[in-house]
């Protein structure tokens, strides 16, 4: 845990959690705290655990941009400077994916990340949060003791819920639970999500990935974060036990930063609805083969020459405790969900496990409208059309009358 304290505001205090969990081999999740000229940097990114190379993907996801946002200066806008970041880190994850014989053509992360900065006009405290995420690692608030989550999945379930095709609950047992729709690094020109965010004295600003959110209820998290008699450090501790204990199935990467001072006294009132989905969701996808241990060799083409250069500028370490040699697994291509066997689901008993994540493109559906053009339209743009040569031939007429005047003169005389 680090405290920093801002001019003229709050102090602010930051901890952080990296744990493989009880059943993955290989932690895919980093995190990382920094400072860079634009403020105080928090991120977590998750790596796509149904390809090889996920781990790699989301070290480079928060090496490029703790690197690219360190070299901009303060004045800098800090939305495009997030934008910039995440088109640098999805072009260099998309370029070392292509290496001609890599086994990581598919790699991919999640990434949500928190940019604080000082702006006494924006709050009480002023401080002012901007929040990016590609993917279904989230951002959660807690304001007055109560949780609010900032960030909006990219990811199958999402957009099921969003046109009511499935509710909260089948979420927990759907077999597309894990597929994403966007991911950092299968796309080079992904769009990251924005969010700006107004933080008070007292606030609680958490950033996690899904083997946090997934696995423990957003009540329990809630919690944790608002007994004001836990520090950050403790806090963010309490929610790893919380997420190991309830099987550890997933890496636990979570950021936190507190800002001092309290906020106005909680008062007894109606529970406060969740934030959908409103349960956590596990998932049945099945066993996937693995594959032979990943070579030190077949690593060195893709960390080389890109990973490098990036390495050196990184003010903070990140986060990331990895023992022994990575062995990588592969998934089978994800496949495309049906919305209609999506509204009548068949009650199939399901593990309580998240499987690894996948990508699938994203369901957007936009409407082609055609315009008719108006019965009359054809007869007025013809009647504009003779009239502007009539006017144009008589102009001509006159002008030429006009430079001819005294000859004509002359002869009638």
């Amino acid at each position: 845990m680090s405290v920093v304290s801002i001019p003229e505001a709050v102090g602010i205090s930051f901890a952080s959690q990296c744990d493989r969990g009880k059943v993955r081999d290989e932690n895919q999740d980093f995190v990382l705290q920094a400072a860079v000229p634009l403020g105080d940097l928090l991120m977590v990114a998750d790596g796509i655990g149904g390809y090889a190379g996920g781990a790699i993907a989301s070290r480079m996801a928060v090496e490029v941009f703790s690197s690219c946002l360190a070299g901009m200066p303060a004045f800098f806008p800090p939305a495009i400077a997030i934008q910039e970041a995440a088109c640098r880190a999805g072009a260099e994850i998309a370029s070392a994916a292509a290496q001609a014989g890599t086994a990581y053509s598919r790699m991919g992360t999640t990434v949500v990340l928190a940019l604080l900065r000082q702006d006494p006009e924006c709050s009480p405290a002023g401080v002012q949060a901007w929040i990016g995420h590609i993917g279904d690692s989230r951002a959660y608030l807690v304001h007055h003791g109560r949780l609010r989550r900032i960030t909006r999945d990219h990811s199958a379930m999402q957009l099921l819920l969003d046109r009511n095709l499935i509710t909260p609950e089948e979420t927990r047992h759907h077999p597309d639970a894990s597929a994403l729709t966007r991911a950092l690094g299968h796309d080079p020109n992904v769009e990251i999500e924005l969010n700006e965010v107004a933080l008070a004295p007292g606030d609680t600003l958490l950033l996690c990935s899904d083997g946090l959110w997934g696995f423990v209820p957003e009540k329990e998290i809630e919690s944790v974060l608002a007994d004001p008699k836990l520090s950050a450090d403790e806090a963010s501790r309490a929610l790893l036990g919380l997420a190991l204990g309830a099987g550890g199935h997933d890496n636990v990467g979570l950021q936190m930063a507190r800002l001092a001072g309290t906020s106005e006294p909680l008062v007894p009132s109606a529970p406060a609805e969740e934030s959908k989905p409103a349960a956590p969701f596990a998932s049945q996808a099945e066993p996937k083969p693995a594959l032979a241990p990943a070579a030190k060799a077949d690593l060195d083409p893709v960390l080389n020459p890109v990973l490098s250069p990036v390495t050196s500028s990184i003010a903070d370490p990140v986060v990331n405790p990895i023992a022994g040699p990575i062995p990588v697994t592969k998934a089978a291509p994800p496949a495309a969900i049906d919305a209609v066997s999506a509204l009548t689901p068949e009650p199939v008993p399901q593990p309580e496990t998240l499987s690894e994540s996948t990508l699938v493109p994203e369901f957007i559906y936009v409407p082609k409208f055609q315009t008719a053009e108006h019965p009359g339209s054809s007869f007025v743009k013809m009647t504009m059309i003779l009239f502007l040569a009539f006017a144009g031939s008589c102009a001509l007429a006159y002008s030429a009358l006009i430079q001819n005047w005294f000859g004509i003169d002359g002869l009638l005389r």
